[in-house]
Parts: structure tokens; C-alpha cells; sequence
């Protein structure tokens, strides 16, 4: 699996309904201006982008599925440094 950066981290992964993975939180040192995510495309990944003006420098900490929903949630900060004017952040992802 190819991550679609090559300097950063993955941090977090939630699995579907069927229990195979399907989303993965990632940051992506080099692009920080949206959150990165490895979505499980039928047998391959995909890198999807989070929400433009979100955060300034999203770091995410991981990604879980909302039961019943088919959507999934992942939290962080605001920035990859744990120190004011960091905040929590959170963003929500469709199936």
C-alpha cells in the first residue's frame, strides 16, 4: 500500500460493517492544509482529502465508524503540535 506521501504519519484505521478496513487517518507533513485519508476502494486505496478551511494544519489521531450509519468520524487537533493555540477538531466522513 502506498500511502500517497512520503513524509508524515498514518495514525489511525476503522473498519466497515464486514470488519475489512476502510478508512485510514493519516498527515501529511508535506500538504498540510487538509486532513489526509487512505480509503479502502474495492481492492486498492485511494488518498481523499479533507474539508478546505477546516483547520489550518489538521493532525488526526484516529478514525472510527458511527454503528448503524455507514459514516465514520475521525478526531485530532488542530495542529500537529499539542500546544495553544492548538484545538480539539473532529471531522465527519460518508461511507
Amino acid at each position: 500500500m502506498v500511502p500517497g506521501f512520503t513524509v508524515g504519519s498514518l495514525s489511525g484505521i476503522a473498519g466497515d460493517a464486514q470488519g475489512r478496513a476502510a478508512w485510514i487517518s493519516g498527515w501529511n507533513y508535506q500538504d498540510q492544509s487538509r486532513s489526509t485519508y487512505l480509503h479502502r476502494d474495492g481492492d486498492g486505496w485511494t488518498v481523499v482529502r479533507g474539508p478546505a478551511g477546516g483547520a489550518t494544519a489538521p493532525y488526526l489521531n484516529d478514525v472510527t465508524a458511527v454503528p448503524g450509519t455507514g459514516g465514520f468520524w475521525s478526531a485530532g487537533m488542530t495542529s500537529p503540535v499539542p500546544a495553544p493555540p492548538t484545538e480539539a477538531y473532529t471531522e465527519r466522513l460518508d461511507g
